[in-house]
């Protein structure tokens, strides 16, 4: 993924004048799939709409709530949106942190499942990131983590509204057609006996 960001040094580095070429050209795929709309110029990033800035300060909006789906610490969706990244996705960068990181992503199995997050302790939550330099307090990751629960409950039983309504409509639609079929017989028989 593209790194944001940039080093602060008072080095004698060598300067490269060779200029990157632009490979957005007029792709727009990032700025359209934010939901936060923090993309809102092309190559300028609003950090303070951005949802995974958001989601580490302590006033959390609104747009952000009712935008951040199950995510507790990072957003990525304009990463994800990304056609170059979808290249390094597929086959990402072969480093010791990668390697370290894809062990890890496998040692942790269901840990992520919410529910399960939302029972890690102040320690257990160190233990588990705090390698990671996440820049999100555990109070902070816990709120996510109950919003995202939150929210989460709420489309499950939203779905389930929905699954009850729809089988009660087709129930009554079958039951008018058995109605109506019925009739229909009854109306014949009655036609074949006059």
């Amino acid at each position: 993924f593209l790194a944001l960001g940039g080093i602060i040094t008072d080095a004698d580095l060598d300067h490269n004048a060779l200029k990157e070429p632009d490979r957005c050209r007029n792709c727009d795929k990032c700025q359209t799939a934010c939901p936060m709309t923090a993309l809102d110029q092309s190559y300028v990033l609003n950090f303070k709409k951005c949802m995974s800035y958001q989601l580490q300060v302590d006033r959390l909006s609104e747009k952000a709530q009712a935008a951040m789906e199950n995510r507790v610490g990072d957003c990525e969706i304009c990463q994800d949106a990304c056609p170059w990244n979808g290249k390094h996705v597929k086959s990402p960068l072969v480093t010791k942190m990668t390697g370290d990181f894809q062990k890890k992503i496998e040692a942790w199995g269901e840990s992520f499942y919410l529910p399960n997050l939302s029972r890690l302790s102040e320690n257990g939550y160190s233990d588990m990131f705090g390698h990671l330099n996440t820049g999100i307090s555990y109070d902070l990751f816990h709120r996510n983590v109950l919003i995202a629960m939150e929210k989460a409950e709420k489309e499950k039983a939203t779905a389930i509204e929905k699954a009850v309504k729809d089988a009660l409509e087709a129930d009554a639609k079958a039951r008018a057609e058995a109605a109506a079929a019925q009739a229909a017989e009854t109306i014949d028989s009655d036609d074949k006996d006059a």
